[in-house]
This record gives structure tokens, C-alpha cells and sequence, in this order.
């Protein structure tokens, strides 16, 4: 199928955050379309694997290892929640929207958002620490 992006069971497993066997049992079960092999071995459809794991997700999902919700973009771009919806509502940065209604930004663009930004910006100052240790008088 010219034009799908395919991808390895490692990868779905880690998109749908379960073990390669699941990935493995799902296929043998039908729920999940297996690909001709590249390279002698299964590929599977990245698009449909996306798609199952944005189901899955709950509400305020978290942490999840491939999707970022929007205060995690917030956080990790060092910006408000609100400047995030507002660069997601002028499409100047790449979503899918979950059955949730929630809005979720691949980890991996988001580096390349953040990347794009600290070439254009400079990279996030991040104030310096202060030095309390140095600032107390000497008990001597």
C-alpha cells in the first residue's frame, strides 16, 4: 500500500503502551491489520495504531510516552496553557484530537517545535539558581 506510513511492532507497542506480545496477539486476532513483511518482518499501519491508542487515552491523560497533553506542551515549551491553545487554534503547531475532545501533540513534533523555536529565539532562559551556601556567614 504506497502512501502508509507502516511501522514495527516495537513502535506500536510503545504507542499503545502495552507489551510487543499484545501487539502480536491483537494481529493474530484480526483486530489489528498486519502488513506484507519489510525486511522479513510485520509491519503494521502507524495511522490505525495512532487512532487505537487516542481511544484509549482518558481524560486528562499524562505521561503517556507518545502523546503530550496540552499542559505538558505548556511545560515543556515553558509557555501558558493559554498561548498553547492559541498556537494549536492558529494551527502553528501539529494535533490530533482524541474521541476525548482533548487535543494531544506527538512527543516527537513537539521536540521539533521547540527545537524550530530555539533556533529562531534562542533557547529558554531559565533563571539562575541562587547560591544560599555562599550568601550565609561563615560559622568560624
Amino acid at each position: 500500500m504506497p502512501g502508509v506510513p507502516l511501522i514495527s511492532a516495537a513502535q506500536a507497542a510503545e504507542i499503545l503502551e502495552v507489551d510487543v506480545q499484545q501487539v502480536y496477539n491483537l494481529a493474530s486476532r484480526g483486530t489489528l491489520d498486519r502488513h506484507a513483511p519489510t525486511y522479513a518482518r510485520l509491519t503494521y499501519d502507524l495511522d490505525e495504531i495512532e487512532t487505537r491508542s487516542l481511544s484509549r487515552l482518558k481524560y486528562h491523560a499524562a505521561g503517556h510516552p507518545y502523546w503530550a497533553n496540552v499542559s505538558e506542551v505548556a511545560a515543556y515549551l515553558g509557555v501558558v496553557q493559554s498561548r498553547v491553545r492559541q498556537l494549536l487554534d492558529q494551527e502553528r503547531m501539529p494535533y490530533v484530537t482524541a474521541p476525548n475532545g482533548r487535543r494531544y501533540v506527538r512527543r516527537h513534533q513537539l521536540e521539533v517545535v521547540a527545537n524550530a523555536r530555539d533556533i529562531k529565539f534562542g533557547p529558554l532562559l531559565t533563571p539562575p539558581v541562587p547560591d544560599f551556601a555562599a550568601e550565609m556567614p561563615s560559622q568560624t
